[in-house]
């Protein structure tokens, strides 16, 4: 068996399928245990990022095309998930409080969006 290394990938010749079969077990079996090893937080956050309800929502305010360029600020609050920033029109605010409220894990959205240029 040879190894080559081709854009930045490990490339296996002249290996049987036994072989491809061996290491993808050694690679999954690798990955659980780094996994099982590395702790919920890092010094530079979460690993989970999406965990909070707040994360979720900013994931889905970035990923809509609509908001993705508007400067909106979401955080966790005592009385649930409060979004704050600027939004050029009422229509934009109103979407985003929408997607806030339809998010997994919200239970109250505070909309307090500005609207203006």
């Amino acid at each position: 068996m040879r190894t080559a290394i081709v854009f930045g990938l490990l490339v296996l010749t002249g290996c049987t399928r036994d072989d491809g079969e061996k290491l993808a077990r050694v690679g999954k079996l690798a990955g659980e245990k780094v996994r099982d090893a590395a702790p919920a937080r890092t010094p530079f956050g979460d690993l989970a990022p999406d965990s909070t309800p707040a994360a979720r929502v900013r994931t889905r305010l970035r990923n809509d095309a609509a908001l993705a360029e508007c400067s909106i600020q979401v955080a966790d609050a005592p009385d649930g998930v409060r979004l704050t920033g600027r939004v050029p029109h009422q229509d934009y605010a109103a979407w985003a409080e929408k997607l806030a409220r339809s998010t997994a894990g919200v239970t109250n959205v505070v909309n307090e969006i500005a609207v203006g240029p």
